[in-house]
């Protein structure tokens, strides 16, 4: 990417690179500046290098034997690759079916009590509740609907797959909250290029998954004890597509998903492009941005969305995305 020219005025603090920020920054917020102007009307900001995270590392030699350490554990013929669990997989494969019955819903959830936590919490949020709390999980699931509990379902395998990483929980936790906001984000764009709602959702919610997987499994490997933090979501940067591919994989989800997993920076199918864009918009939209308006906009002409569509899009998120991503962890 070519940098652009330093603006005049107070010396700029140096470019975060995206997995940087959303490392350090708290729940990403939409919202319009100066008086309604869009963030795509004002200057654009260069994204740091791929290269500043290499640069900030220890030792070479040390980052090439944790690296190939790491990718032991995630991608070689001994890798433990996490299992869904089964109470989670039968209410997946129930919610998928239009016609199931709730009764048959709730035989299943009732059996994960930490599950059925969640499903409640998310029916009691401010977005959903609309003022009226409920205590019953038959109402709780009657008030999500399918489509939303098969997403909470979703996030909270996730989230109970990957956060047990001691020390590194917080890189874990802000890896998902993005993962979060691209998944809103891929759901919202998927109409423009046909793609169906629970493919968009899973294919974004999915995507860095390989990256929160790659942290876990640094967090219990001895040498990487006391190593800087650049150093270790580095290598998890170097290996998080195609771990997060072999993932999705053992899951048995759908190729589009795993294509998404394996290929969301350079994207070469109708999926990847969808999440590439919805990722680029989300780190657009932090505060400060982390990618510039160039990158943006040339991923959703790919896509063939406009910028004045984007706006129109995500508009709706502003008012409760944080609310939608507290209560799923």
């Amino acid at each position: 990417m070519t940098e652009q020219a330093p603006r005049s005025g107070p010396e700029p603090e140096p470019p975060r690179s995206p997995r940087q920020s959303a490392a350090m920054s708290p729940p990403i917020s939409f919202r319009r500046t100066n008086a309604g102007v869009s963030r795509f009307g004002q200057t654009p900001v260069p994204r740091a290098p791929s290269s500043v995270l290499g640069e900030r590392l220890s030792s070479p030699g040390q980052e090439l034997d944790l690296l190939e350490a790491t990718r032991q554990q995630v991608l070689g013929p001994k890798a433990d690759l996490p299992v869904l669990p089964a109470v989670a997989m039968e209410a997946l494969r129930l919610v998928r079916n239009p016609r199931v019955r709730t009764d048959e819903l709730l035989a299943v959830v009732e059996q994960d009590p930490p599950l059925a936590a969640r499903i409640l919490a998310v029916a009691n949020s401010s977005f959903y509740a609309r003022g009226a709390s409920i205590s019953g999980l038959r109402h709780a699931v009657v008030r999500l609907g399918l489509h939303t509990l098969r997403d909470v379902i979703y996030m909270a395998v996730y989230a109970n797959t990957v956060f047990d990483a001691p020390g590194l929980v917080d890189i874990v936790r802000s890896t998902f909250d993005h993962c979060v906001v691209v998944a809103r984000l891929s759901q919202r764009l998927a109409p423009q290029v046909g793609v169906d709602h629970e493919t968009a959702f899973l294919a974004g919610l999915l995507h860095d998954v390989g990256r929160a997987r790659c942290i876990k499994v640094l967090a219990k490997i001895p040498q990487a004890k006391n190593r800087p933090r650049t150093e270790l979501e580095s290598i998890a940067d170097k290996l998080h597509e195609p771990a997060g591919a072999a993932l999705a994989t053992a899951w048995n989800l759908p190729p589009e998903v795993v294509e998404a997993c394996a290929h969301h920076h350079e994207p070469s199918s109708t999926v990847g492009s969808l999440v590439c864009a919805a990722d680029l918009l989300s780190h657009y939209l932090e505060e400060p941005p982390t990618v510039s308006q160039a990158e943006v906009a040339t991923a959703m002409s790919r896509i063939g969305v406009s910028a004045a569509e984007v706006e129109e899009l995500v508009e709706p998120l502003k008012r409760d995305m944080e609310a939608r991503i507290s209560t799923v962890t």
